[in-house]
Protein backbone atom coordinates (compact mmCIF):
# COMPACT_ATOMS: atom_id res chain seq x y z
CA UNK A 1 0.00 0.00 0.00
CA UNK A 2 1.39 3.54 -0.80
CA UNK A 3 2.54 6.02 1.69
CA UNK A 4 -0.17 8.52 2.64
CA UNK A 5 0.23 11.83 4.20
CA UNK A 6 -2.51 14.30 4.42
CA UNK A 7 -4.80 11.85 2.30
CA UNK A 8 -2.17 12.47 -0.37
CA UNK A 9 -0.89 9.00 -1.91
CA UNK A 10 2.83 8.74 -2.55
CA UNK A 11 2.12 6.33 -5.16
CA UNK A 12 4.08 5.25 -7.93
CA UNK A 13 2.26 7.70 -10.49
CA UNK A 14 1.78 10.74 -8.09
CA UNK A 15 6.10 10.24 -7.17
CA UNK A 16 6.65 10.27 -10.94
CA UNK A 17 4.65 13.56 -11.52
CA UNK A 18 6.08 15.20 -8.86
CA UNK A 19 9.72 14.19 -9.66
CA UNK A 20 8.58 15.30 -13.30
CA UNK A 21 7.76 18.82 -12.14
CA UNK A 22 10.76 19.21 -10.45
CA UNK A 23 12.71 17.87 -13.68
CA UNK A 24 11.10 20.51 -15.57
CA UNK A 25 11.71 23.40 -13.12
CA UNK A 26 15.05 22.92 -13.03
CA UNK A 27 15.62 22.83 -16.89
CA UNK A 28 13.38 26.22 -17.31
CA UNK A 29 15.93 27.73 -15.12
CA UNK A 30 19.06 26.02 -16.84
CA UNK A 31 18.33 26.99 -20.32
CA UNK A 32 16.76 30.27 -19.74
CA UNK A 33 18.83 31.16 -17.09
CA UNK A 34 21.67 29.60 -17.45
CA UNK A 35 24.29 31.88 -15.13
CA UNK A 36 21.92 33.69 -13.00
CA UNK A 37 20.84 30.59 -11.62
CA UNK A 38 24.16 28.60 -11.57
CA UNK A 39 25.41 31.86 -9.58
CA UNK A 40 22.92 30.42 -6.73
CA UNK A 41 25.64 27.24 -6.01
CA UNK A 42 28.66 28.71 -7.38
CA UNK A 43 30.80 31.90 -6.77
CA UNK A 44 29.98 34.72 -9.41
CA UNK A 45 34.04 34.69 -10.63
CA UNK A 46 33.76 30.83 -11.91
CA UNK A 47 30.20 31.11 -13.49
CA UNK A 48 31.44 33.88 -15.55
CA UNK A 49 34.86 32.75 -16.60
CA UNK A 50 33.48 31.01 -19.94
CA UNK A 51 30.00 32.09 -20.76
CA UNK A 52 29.58 30.18 -23.35
CA UNK A 53 30.83 26.65 -22.40
CA UNK A 54 28.39 27.22 -18.93
CA UNK A 55 25.75 27.90 -21.83
CA UNK A 56 26.83 24.80 -23.70
CA UNK A 57 26.53 22.25 -20.99
CA UNK A 58 23.47 23.99 -19.17
CA UNK A 59 21.95 23.29 -22.88
CA UNK A 60 22.86 19.76 -22.49
CA UNK A 61 21.24 19.64 -18.88
CA UNK A 62 17.97 21.56 -19.72
CA UNK A 63 17.30 19.10 -22.74
CA UNK A 64 17.48 16.06 -20.56
CA UNK A 65 15.79 17.25 -17.29
CA UNK A 66 12.98 18.26 -19.78
CA UNK A 67 12.65 15.04 -21.67
CA UNK A 68 13.17 13.46 -18.49
CA UNK A 69 10.39 15.36 -16.80
CA UNK A 70 7.98 14.69 -19.80
CA UNK A 71 8.32 10.96 -19.67
CA UNK A 72 8.15 10.75 -15.71
CA UNK A 73 4.82 12.28 -16.40
CA UNK A 74 3.42 10.77 -19.27
CA UNK A 75 4.25 7.23 -18.36
CA UNK A 76 4.28 7.65 -14.50
CA UNK A 77 2.88 4.04 -14.38
CA UNK A 78 5.85 2.60 -16.18
CA UNK A 79 8.35 0.60 -14.06
CA UNK A 80 11.23 1.43 -16.12
CA UNK A 81 10.74 5.36 -15.04
CA UNK A 82 10.54 4.35 -11.15
CA UNK A 83 13.83 2.96 -11.64
CA UNK A 84 15.33 5.77 -14.32
CA UNK A 85 14.31 8.08 -11.09
CA UNK A 86 14.80 6.13 -7.50
CA UNK A 87 18.61 5.79 -9.51
CA UNK A 88 18.96 8.89 -11.11
CA UNK A 89 18.14 11.08 -7.59
CA UNK A 90 20.45 8.54 -6.09
CA UNK A 91 23.38 9.62 -8.34
CA UNK A 92 22.88 12.74 -7.83
CA UNK A 93 22.44 12.85 -4.53
CA UNK A 94 26.14 10.49 -4.04
CA UNK A 95 27.68 13.88 -6.38
CA UNK A 96 26.63 16.36 -4.19
CA UNK A 97 27.91 14.74 -1.11
CA UNK A 98 31.50 13.70 -2.47
CA UNK A 99 31.14 17.67 -3.68
CA UNK A 100 30.32 18.72 0.05
CA UNK A 101 31.96 16.55 1.94
CA UNK A 102 34.55 14.59 -0.05
CA UNK A 103 36.92 17.72 -1.39
CA UNK A 104 35.98 16.77 -4.70
CA UNK A 105 36.33 19.81 -6.41
CA UNK A 106 37.71 23.38 -5.13
CA UNK A 107 35.94 24.40 -2.07
CA UNK A 108 36.86 27.82 -3.04
CA UNK A 109 34.66 27.48 -6.18
CA UNK A 110 31.17 26.78 -3.63
CA UNK A 111 32.67 28.77 -0.04
CA UNK A 112 30.02 31.44 -0.32
CA UNK A 113 27.25 29.04 -1.44
CA UNK A 114 28.18 26.36 0.96
CA UNK A 115 24.65 26.53 2.20
CA UNK A 116 22.50 26.17 -0.84
CA UNK A 117 24.66 23.15 -1.75
CA UNK A 118 23.43 21.92 1.73
CA UNK A 119 20.02 23.02 0.63
CA UNK A 120 19.93 21.08 -2.42
CA UNK A 121 21.49 18.10 -0.76
CA UNK A 122 18.42 18.32 1.53
CA UNK A 123 15.80 18.11 -1.58
CA UNK A 124 17.90 15.62 -3.32
CA UNK A 125 17.51 13.13 -0.48
CA UNK A 126 13.45 13.83 -0.49
CA UNK A 127 13.87 13.22 -4.23
CA UNK A 128 15.49 9.67 -3.10
CA UNK A 129 12.75 9.14 -0.90
CA UNK A 130 9.46 10.48 -2.66
CA UNK A 131 11.44 8.32 -5.80
CA UNK A 132 11.83 5.33 -3.74
CA UNK A 133 8.44 5.47 -2.13
CA UNK A 134 6.92 5.23 -6.00
CA UNK A 135 9.68 2.50 -6.71
CA UNK A 136 8.35 0.30 -3.54
CA UNK A 137 4.45 0.74 -4.82
CA UNK A 138 5.19 -0.24 -8.20
CA UNK A 139 7.29 -3.32 -6.80
CA UNK A 140 4.47 -3.98 -4.40
CA UNK A 141 2.04 -4.02 -7.53
CA UNK A 142 3.51 -6.88 -8.87
CA UNK A 143 5.05 -4.57 -11.45
CA UNK A 144 9.13 -5.20 -11.31
CA UNK A 145 9.40 -7.14 -14.03
CA UNK A 146 6.72 -5.44 -16.35
CA UNK A 147 9.59 -3.47 -18.67
CA UNK A 148 11.38 -6.76 -19.33
CA UNK A 149 9.82 -8.94 -21.62
CA UNK A 150 9.32 -8.46 -25.39
CA UNK A 151 6.69 -10.77 -27.46
CA UNK A 152 8.34 -10.72 -30.80
CA UNK A 153 5.10 -11.78 -32.83
CA UNK A 154 3.31 -9.01 -31.28
CA UNK A 155 4.98 -6.80 -33.90
CA UNK A 156 5.90 -5.94 -37.16
CA UNK A 157 9.44 -4.62 -36.76
CA UNK A 158 12.34 -4.39 -39.21
CA UNK A 159 14.80 -7.32 -39.06
CA UNK A 160 18.38 -5.98 -40.84
CA UNK A 161 21.56 -8.58 -41.32
CA UNK A 162 19.27 -11.00 -39.16
CA UNK A 163 19.19 -8.55 -35.97
CA UNK A 164 15.49 -7.45 -34.76
CA UNK A 165 15.44 -3.95 -34.61
CA UNK A 166 12.50 -4.36 -31.75
CA UNK A 167 11.99 -2.05 -28.80
CA UNK A 168 13.80 -4.88 -26.33
CA UNK A 169 17.00 -4.75 -29.16
CA UNK A 170 16.89 -1.25 -30.15
CA UNK A 171 17.00 -0.34 -25.99
CA UNK A 172 19.49 -2.51 -25.16
CA UNK A 173 21.65 -1.13 -27.83
CA UNK A 174 21.53 2.55 -26.62
CA UNK A 175 21.75 0.92 -22.88
CA UNK A 176 25.63 0.60 -24.13
CA UNK A 177 25.90 3.30 -26.46
CA UNK A 178 24.28 5.66 -23.52
CA UNK A 179 26.88 3.39 -21.23
CA UNK A 180 29.83 4.44 -23.57
CA UNK A 181 29.14 7.88 -23.31
CA UNK A 182 28.77 8.17 -19.46
CA UNK A 183 32.01 6.12 -18.86
CA UNK A 184 34.32 7.89 -21.11
CA UNK A 185 32.80 11.58 -19.30
CA UNK A 186 33.33 10.20 -16.16
CA UNK A 187 36.80 7.84 -16.78
CA UNK A 188 38.36 9.88 -19.18
CA UNK A 189 36.68 13.76 -18.78
CA UNK A 190 39.21 15.72 -20.46
CA UNK A 191 40.66 13.34 -23.19
CA UNK A 192 36.90 12.76 -24.55
CA UNK A 193 35.86 16.34 -24.34
CA UNK A 194 39.32 17.16 -25.84
CA UNK A 195 38.19 15.10 -29.15
CA UNK A 196 35.16 18.42 -29.52
CA UNK A 197 36.20 21.42 -27.80
CA UNK A 198 40.02 23.03 -27.47
CA UNK A 199 42.15 22.52 -24.82
CA UNK A 200 41.62 26.32 -23.77
CA UNK A 201 37.57 25.85 -24.48
CA UNK A 202 37.81 23.43 -21.66
CA UNK A 203 40.32 24.82 -18.96
CA UNK A 204 37.67 26.09 -17.09
CA UNK A 205 36.85 25.77 -13.43
CA UNK A 206 33.83 24.06 -13.25
CA UNK A 207 34.76 21.54 -16.44
CA UNK A 208 35.01 18.51 -14.31
CA UNK A 209 31.85 19.32 -12.60
CA UNK A 210 29.41 19.83 -15.46
CA UNK A 211 31.47 16.88 -17.52
CA UNK A 212 30.37 14.89 -14.78
CA UNK A 213 27.16 15.61 -14.13
CA UNK A 214 26.55 14.51 -17.60
CA UNK A 215 28.18 11.59 -17.57
CA UNK A 216 26.32 10.36 -14.44
CA UNK A 217 22.91 11.17 -16.61
CA UNK A 218 24.02 9.47 -19.29
CA UNK A 219 24.85 6.25 -16.88
CA UNK A 220 20.86 6.39 -15.64
CA UNK A 221 20.34 6.12 -19.20
CA UNK A 222 22.38 3.39 -19.84
CA UNK A 223 21.21 1.64 -16.49
CA UNK A 224 17.47 2.18 -17.67
CA UNK A 225 17.50 1.24 -21.21
CA UNK A 226 19.48 -2.00 -20.29
CA UNK A 227 17.39 -3.98 -17.22
CA UNK A 228 14.53 -2.24 -18.57
CA UNK A 229 14.40 -2.55 -22.46
CA UNK A 230 10.54 -2.66 -22.88
CA UNK A 231 10.44 0.60 -21.16
CA UNK A 232 7.98 2.70 -23.34
CA UNK A 233 9.45 5.85 -21.45
CA UNK A 234 12.59 4.90 -22.36
CA UNK A 235 12.15 3.94 -26.11
CA UNK A 236 10.40 7.80 -25.78
CA UNK A 237 13.20 9.04 -24.60
CA UNK A 238 15.53 7.72 -26.90
CA UNK A 239 14.36 9.30 -29.83
CA UNK A 240 13.75 12.86 -27.83
CA UNK A 241 17.12 12.79 -26.46
CA UNK A 242 18.66 12.14 -29.61
CA UNK A 243 16.46 14.35 -31.94
CA UNK A 244 16.98 17.44 -29.53
CA UNK A 245 21.20 16.66 -29.14
CA UNK A 246 21.07 16.42 -32.82
CA UNK A 247 19.30 19.80 -33.90
CA UNK A 248 21.21 21.28 -30.40
CA UNK A 249 24.71 20.08 -32.42
CA UNK A 250 23.07 21.39 -35.97
CA UNK A 251 22.85 24.58 -34.13
CA UNK A 252 26.46 24.81 -32.90
CA UNK A 253 27.77 24.16 -36.05
CA UNK A 254 25.32 26.00 -38.45
CA UNK A 255 23.85 28.72 -36.19
CA UNK A 256 26.74 29.84 -34.45
CA UNK A 257 25.48 30.05 -31.26
CA UNK A 258 28.81 29.81 -29.30
CA UNK A 259 32.09 31.11 -30.20
CA UNK A 260 33.40 29.38 -33.05
CA UNK A 261 36.86 29.54 -31.31
CA UNK A 262 35.74 26.98 -29.04
CA UNK A 263 35.22 23.96 -31.34
CA UNK A 264 37.04 25.55 -34.76
CA UNK A 265 39.70 23.14 -35.15
CA UNK A 266 37.58 19.84 -33.92
CA UNK A 267 34.73 20.84 -36.50
CA UNK A 268 35.04 17.39 -38.53
CA UNK A 269 34.44 15.48 -35.03
CA UNK A 270 31.41 17.38 -35.16
CA UNK A 271 30.12 16.08 -38.04
CA UNK A 272 30.76 13.23 -37.27
CA UNK A 273 28.56 13.10 -34.22
CA UNK A 274 26.10 14.22 -36.41
CA UNK A 275 26.18 11.74 -38.21
CA UNK A 276 26.28 9.39 -35.82
CA UNK A 277 23.07 11.24 -33.50
CA UNK A 278 21.13 10.65 -37.07
CA UNK A 279 22.26 6.82 -37.25
CA UNK A 280 20.92 6.81 -33.26
CA UNK A 281 17.82 8.62 -34.25
CA UNK A 282 16.75 6.36 -36.79
CA UNK A 283 17.47 3.36 -34.73
CA UNK A 284 15.67 4.91 -31.95
CA UNK A 285 12.11 5.62 -34.05
CA UNK A 286 12.34 1.96 -35.18
CA UNK A 287 12.30 1.18 -31.38
CA UNK A 288 9.70 3.38 -30.37
CA UNK A 289 7.53 2.60 -33.54
CA UNK A 290 7.33 -0.89 -32.21
CA UNK A 291 6.73 -0.06 -28.40
CA UNK A 292 3.62 1.78 -30.08
CA UNK A 293 2.06 -0.97 -32.17
CA UNK A 294 3.38 -3.15 -29.13
CA UNK A 295 0.29 -1.32 -26.75
CA UNK A 296 -2.61 -2.02 -28.59
CA UNK A 297 -1.65 -5.76 -28.86
CA UNK A 298 -1.04 -5.80 -25.54
CA UNK A 299 -4.08 -4.21 -24.87
CA UNK A 300 -6.45 -6.45 -26.77
CA UNK A 301 -4.38 -9.42 -25.27
CA UNK A 302 -5.39 -8.66 -21.69
CA UNK A 303 -9.25 -7.49 -23.13
CA UNK A 304 -9.33 -11.21 -24.36
CA UNK A 305 -7.87 -13.11 -21.42
CA UNK A 306 -10.18 -11.15 -18.73
CA UNK A 307 -13.55 -12.44 -19.93
CA UNK A 308 -12.21 -16.12 -19.93
CA UNK A 309 -10.56 -15.75 -17.03
CA UNK A 310 -14.01 -14.60 -15.43
CA UNK A 311 -15.99 -17.18 -17.46
CA UNK A 312 -13.96 -19.60 -16.26
CA UNK A 313 -14.40 -18.32 -12.56
CA UNK A 314 -17.86 -18.13 -13.04
CA UNK A 315 -18.55 -21.62 -14.36
CA UNK A 316 -20.39 -24.20 -12.17
CA UNK A 317 -17.89 -27.36 -11.33
CA UNK A 318 -18.85 -30.61 -12.60
CA UNK A 319 -20.94 -32.49 -10.36
CA UNK A 320 -19.47 -35.68 -9.75
CA UNK A 321 -20.56 -38.57 -11.47
CA UNK A 322 -22.98 -41.46 -10.00
CA UNK A 323 -21.78 -44.95 -9.10
CA UNK A 324 -21.97 -47.49 -11.12
CA UNK A 325 -25.80 -49.30 -10.50
CA UNK A 326 -27.69 -46.07 -10.14
CA UNK A 327 -28.25 -44.29 -7.03
CA UNK A 328 -28.31 -45.39 -3.13
CA UNK A 329 -31.87 -43.18 -2.94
Amino acid sequence: MAFTVGGFAFNQCNCNKILAVAYVLYALQMIGMPAAFMKHYFSEKSVDESPDMLKFFTMMYGILFITGGYISWTFCDGFGMSFYNLFGQCLFAVHFVALLFGNLYAEKLYADEKQMWQIQLGINIIFVAIAYSGYTDAVACGKKDSDKTHNEAETSHKVISGVALHQTNVNKFFGVCWGFYGIMMLAMTEKFMLQYFTEDAIDFKLFMFFARGLGLQMITLSATNWLHPGSDAMSFANVALNALFLLHFIAIMFGHIYDDALYEPKKNMWYVQMLVNVFFLTVAYLGFKDSKERLPAAATAAATAAPAAAAAAAAPADAPAEPEGGSML
